[in-house]
């Protein structure tokens, strides 16, 4: 009777420690993740890349300046925002103070600027009528189905409208000798059909990892839109996308084994990682 209560002892302590990493550690402890993509005859150049910040109930208005000092940190030559800004607004735009978020994402700096493009809670929810008016104080052009190619900069970027709220489509584009050539696109499955030769890297966010990462169960809780690709490299025809698992969370107020993160590129010719 003694063993069982201390193995009984043991495994409640084991899931209480769980549950405390899950609710309060890991949705808050942002990582860097950081990439190389050789491109021969580019410049080369830096993006960061964020998704999913979800602020509202469980990720609060607050931790838009941390996220923004974390960016800026990085020296971006670019910075990209992969859509799906406010998790709920129907539910917690009025308790929120939106301006806190523009305030903050204002102070990211960054060499040609910064991009954004629309998720599908960016158009659910009421949150229509004030996401691109919001991204535009905090200094981000956002993108629908269009091109952008910075003066003097090293790439041009391709941002297509959501999926499953928007109406996604590829404007004409054409590549640009001695550019690099990105797409971006929420949800990456359907992201992952406008993909095709000449575009030399595709990001998207939109399924957080499955926020919950455990075997057998997080593909039974991927979004639509993040059946076929949900964390990390993939590649398609020899094209290459790369899906993050974002910044904040929806549905649950937890993570596990699929930490919150903001994304850094190296690209170019003759790039190498940072340590």
């Amino acid at each position: 009777m003694k063993t069982w209560k201390k193995v009984l002892g043991m495994v409640t302590g084991a899931a209480v420690l769980l549950a405390g990493y899950s609710f309060f550690w890991e949705p808050y402890h942002l990582k860097v993740t950081r990439q190389t993509v050789e491109l021969a005859g580019v410049t080369p150049f830096r993006v960061v890349f964020f998704s999913d910040t979800h602020f509202g109930r469980w990720y609060d208005t607050k931790q838009a300046e941390k996220l923004a000092k974390a960016i800026t940190e990085q020296q971006p030559d670019v910075v990209i925002f992969g859509g799906d800004l406010i998790d709920q607004y129907w539910r917690d735009g009025a308790e929120m103070d939106l301006s806190e978020i523009a305030e903050a994402l204002a102070t990211i700096q960054s060499t040609y600027g910064c991009y954004a493009i629309w998720g599908n809670h960016d158009h659910g929810g009421g949150a229509v009528r004030v996401y691109e008016q919001l991204m535009g104080e905090a200094g981000f052009t956002v993108l629908k189905n269009e091109v952008v190619a910075p003066e003097d900069a090293p790439f041009q970027l391709i941002g297509l409208d959501d999926a499953l709220l928007g109406e996604m489509e590829l404007p004409a584009w054409e590549p640009m000798e001695g550019r690099a050539t990105l797409l971006l696109g929420h949800e990456p499955d359907d992201t992952a059909l406008f993909l095709t030769d000449g575009m030399d890297l595709a990001l998207s966010g939109h399924s957080h990892g499955g926020q919950v990462s455990l075997p057998f169960l997080t593909d039974k809780i991927m979004p639509k839109g993040a059946w076929a690709y949900s964390k990390g490299w993939y590649d398609i025809g020899g094209n290459r996308l790369f899906v993050s698992s974002g910044v904040g969370m929806t549905v649950l107020p937890l993570r596990f084994a699929s930490g919150s993160e903001i994304c850094v590129f190296e690209m170019g010719e003759g790039v190498t990682k940072d340590d």
